[in-house]
C-alpha cells in the first residue's frame, strides 16, 4: 500500500501575518509592516488573530502601531498630519497639541475619560493660562477625539461631555464714529495709511489685505473683490478665502475710493495694492505696530488690526444697517456669527429702541384714555 501523502502545509503571502501557539498555552499572532515585526497575543487562536487584523487595518488607514495600542499624544500627531485645513490652522492645532500631550499625551485613546479631560482644563487654568487659551485646546482636542469616533477608534467623543470652561467673552475695543474720523485724518501720511483706512471702512480681514491685488479693484465702477487672502509667512503665500462666502464683492465709499486713486498715483510697481516700507507684503507684528503708532497720534484707544474689522461693523450697525447687509459686507458664512461677535449694540441703538418703545405705549395709552373718554350707553338693550 502507497504511503499516505503529507498535507502540504499552506504558505501565508506577505504581509498577510501568521498565528502560532507557544508553549506556555498562550497564541501568538505575528505580523511585518515596514520592516518590523509585531507580534499579537490572546488566550485564544481568535483573540490574537483579531488584534493582528485590527493592527493592519490601523496600518492600511495610515494610522501608527503603537504596541497594539493608540496613545491621545499619536493619535493627534496623526491627526494633525493628516488633517487638510489652512497653514494658520494647522499652525494653532500643532500648538493646542503641545499642551495637550503633555498632559495627556501618553493615556491610551480608548481610555481618555471626562474626567481626565476635566483634570487637564483644571491644570491648564491654575497654570495661569488664559481661559480663551485653555477653550481652544479643548475645542482642538474635541475635534481630534469627533475624527477618531468616526473612524471607530473610540466610542464617544468624550470632551463634548465634559465639564466647559466658565468663562465670559471678552468684548473687543472697537472705535466710535469720531473716533473714526480722527484715525483716517492720522493716515493721510503713513505708509500703511491706505491699507488702515480700507480697514477700518471695508471691515476686510488682516490676510485679504495682504491679498488684495490691483486687478481685484475697479476704481471706475467704485468696487472691491475679495477672491483671496495671504497667510503669514510661515504659512505659505497666498491661498483661498476663509469660507465660500468670504468671496464677495463690496461697493467702495467715496472716502476709500479717493485714498486708493492717491495710493495708486505714487507709481509703485506691484501687484499688490498694499506693501511695507521694503515692497513686502505687511506682516501682522508690523501691521500691529504701525497701527498702535497711528492711533496714539490720533489720540484713539489701542485697537488691534482684527478690531478695526470690528470697528467697521459696529460702525455700520450704529448707522442703522440691518445684519443681514453686514454679514454681506463682512463676508460671514452665519448670520449668527455677525449678530453675536461683531455688530455690538451701542448705547444710540439702545436710546433709539428705548425711544421706539416710548413712543409706542404712550400711543397705545392715548389711544386707551380717548376710548374710556367716550360717552357710555346704559340701560336695557334694544329690541328689534
Amino acid at each position: 500500500m502507497p504511503p499516505t501523502p503529507k498535507r502540504k502545509a499552506r504558505t501565508r503571502s506577505n504581509g498577510e501575518g501568521s498565528v502560532y501557539q507557544r508553549t506556555d498555552g498562550r497564541w501568538c499572532a505575528a505580523l511585518v509592516l515596514d520592516g518590523h515585526r509585531h507580534s499579537f497575543y490572546g488566550q485564544t487562536r481568535r483573540e490574537a488573530w483579531d488584534k493582528l487584523c485590527d493592527a493592519r487595518k490601523r496600518h492600511s488607514d495610515g494610522l501608527p502601531h503603537i504596541g497594539g495600542e493608540l496613545t491621545v499624544g499619536a493619535w493627534l500627531e496623526q491627526w494633525i498630519r493628516t488633517k487638510q485645513a489652512r497653514p494658520n490652522s494647522i499652525r494653532a492645532f500643532r500648538a493646542a497639541a503641545a499642551h495637550i500631550t503633555e498632559h495627556l499625551g501618553k493615556v491610551p485613546l480608548k481610555r481618555l475619560s471626562v474626567a481626565q479631560v476635566d483634570s487637564f482644563t483644571a491644570a491648564m487654568l491654575e497654570s495661569g493660562s488664559n481661559p480663551s487659551s485653555v477653550a481652544g485646546y479643548r475645542k482642538t482636542l474635541a475635534i481630534a477625539i469627533k475624527e477618531a469616533v468616526r473612524r471607530d477608534l473610540v466610542a464617544r467623543n468624550v470632551v463634548s461631555i465634559s465639564n466647559p470652561i466658565p468663562h465670559e467673552r471678552q468684548k473687543p475695543v472697537v472705535l466710535n464714529p469720531e473716533q473714526i474720523s480722527r484715525l483716517l485724518g492720522a493716515c493721510t501720511h503713513h505708509v500703511l495709511g491706505a491699507m488702515f483706512t480700507t480697514a477700518i471702512m471695508l471691515g476686510l480681514r488682516h490676510g485679504e489685505l495682504r491679498g488684495l491685488q490691483w486687478r481685484d479693484v475697479d476704481l471706475e465702477a467704485e468696487t472691491l473683490t475679495v477672491c483671496r487672502q495671504r497667510q503669514q509667512p510661515r504659512g505659505g503665500g497666498v491661498g483661498p478665502t476663509k469660507t465660500t462666502a468670504s468671496r464677495r464683492v463690496i461697493p467702495l465709499p467715496a472716502i476709500v475710493a479717493d485714498v486708493l486713486r492717491e495710493h495708486q498715483a505714487e507709481g509703485v510697481v506691484s501687484d499688490y495694492v498694499f506693501l511695507g516700507v521694503r515692497l513686502h507684503p505687511v506682516n501682522e507684528e508690523t501691521a500691529r505696530k504701525e497701527l498702535a503708532a497711528v492711533l496714539a497720534a490720533a489720540g484713539c484707544p489701542k485697537v488691534t488690526p482684527h478690531g478695526l474689522r470690528h470697528s467697521a461693523a459696529t460702525a455700520l450697525r450704529t448707522a442703522g444697517v440691518d445684519l443681514q447687509t453686514i454679514q454681506m459686507i463682512l463676508g460671514h458664512s452665519s448670520y449668527h456669527t455677525t449678530a453675536n461677535l461683531y455688530a455690538q449694540i451701542s448705547q444710540p441703538l439702545m436710546r433709539e429702541a428705548m425711544d421706539r418703545l416710548n413712543e409706542t405705549i404712550r400711543t397705545a395709552v392715548k389711544a386707551a384714555v380717548k376710548r374710556s373718554s367716550s360717552p357710555i350707553k346704559t340701560g336695557p338693550p334694544e329690541h328689534k
